[in-house]
């Protein structure tokens, strides 16, 4: 879970979720795993981490695919600039949505929610220059009404990025 959100500590968005997901890799990457049921103890040596990551948790893996211990990654309808505007969920009534939905299972102030909206971080377009697409593979519809193809579509220009879209798929459905 993300910092923040359901049976985790913290507040939402007040680090990058970014973040989350690289203390993840660095314990994977260590070969360390640690099962909280049953308190045994699991080494093993990765050959390679791939990440996948959908919508908003492409985001996060396509930030990740910086990171020297992603080996690659593979992402569905990522978010690659929260500036740009989405026909069927715009970041303000989205926050409307998660607050009346989730409650306290998305702890998240209305000050961190504008970071998203004023591309502040977490933010893949901000560093498209700092990306390398030769890790990156992404997957895209044209008849995506939360993520614009387009905006992606630059985004995998600028990093050189390999991108396969597709006509149909909507959100999530390809």
């Amino acid at each position: 879970r993300y910092r923040g959100t359901w049976e985790s500590a913290g507040n939402f968005l007040e680090d990058s979720p970014e973040k989350d997901i690289r203390d993840v890799v660095d314990v994977v990457s260590e070969g360390r795993l640690f099962d909280a049921w049953s308190g045994e103890k699991h080494t093993f040596i990765p050959r390679k981490i791939i990440l996948l990551g959908s919508s908003f948790g492409g985001t996060g893996a396509i930030l990740l695919s910086r990171y020297p211990s992603v080996d690659r990654v593979v992402v569905f309808s990522p978010v690659v600039d929260w500036t740009a505007p989405s026909k069927a969920e715009p970041l303000d009534s989205m926050y409307a949505n998660i607050r009346s939905a989730f409650g306290e299972a998305f702890r998240i102030s209305k000050g961190n929610w504008n970071k998203l909206k004023r591309g502040e971080f977490f933010n893949p377009m901000n560093c498209a220059s700092d990306i390398g697409g030769d890790k990156l593979l992404i997957f895209h519809a044209k008849d995506d009404d939360v993520v614009s193809w387009e905006t992606v579509n630059v985004f995998a220009r600028k990093t050189g990025s390999r991108f396969v879209l597709r006509q149909r798929g909507g959100h999530f459905s390809l």
